[in-house]
């Protein structure tokens, strides 16, 4: 590998993706790491381990992954159970 991001292509159902951590000031919602990917609509994919949150692959998570990798390692992705105010994009 040449430091290419070798998950480019769109994740299937099933696959695992990495995930960022998604917090505010004041609160973590979901804590990043390695994802199921539940569903994929319209280039964006929904994984189960953040409560079904979806997330926009081209030219989102795809060019994350080694990052969150390195970040994340083999750490699963999980939500605090606390719910976002907003929808995530």
């Amino acid at each position: 590998m040449s430091g290419e991001n070798v998950m480019s292509a769109m994740p299937k159902i099933n696959d695992d993706v990495y995930v960022p951590t998604i917090s505010d000031d004041n609160n973590i919602y979901y804590v990043g790491g390695l994802a199921k990917v539940v569903k994929i609509i319209a280039g964006q994919i929904i994984v189960e381990e953040h409560n079904s949150a979806n997330y926009r692959w081209k030219n989102g998570l795809d060019a994350m992954q080694e990052s969150l990798k390195k970040q994340f390692g083999n750490q699963r992705a999980s939500s605090t159970g606390i719910i976002p105010p907003c929808p995530l994009e």
